[in-house]
């Protein structure tokens, strides 16, 4: 192989060393300029979050006033017996 055709190869394959170099500086900034999808994405796993705290919460608030209302009833008829 001449030294002509060794460089030829060579510079080929700084080129394509250099093409997925390129490639991943590219994907790592359009990471990082994608701030919209990011906080959408923060925005959506936050709510979803929210949700199944308040929906855990909502019932135990549910139970403790059902149960504070039977409580109510019960005193009151209690009361009207007397």
């Amino acid at each position: 192989m001449s030294t002509r055709e060794q460089s030829a190869r060579e510079l080929r394959q700084q080129i394509d060393a250099t093409r997925r170099e390129l490639g991943a500086t590219v994907e790592q900034l359009a990471h990082k300029t994608a701030i919209k999808a990011r906080v959408r994405d923060h925005v959506e796993e936050v709510t979803d979050d929210v949700t199944r705290t308040l929906g855990r919460h909502l019932v135990e608030a549910v139970a403790i006033g059902g149960a504070a209302i039977v409580l109510l009833i019960g005193w009151s008829l209690l009361d009207s017996r007397d």
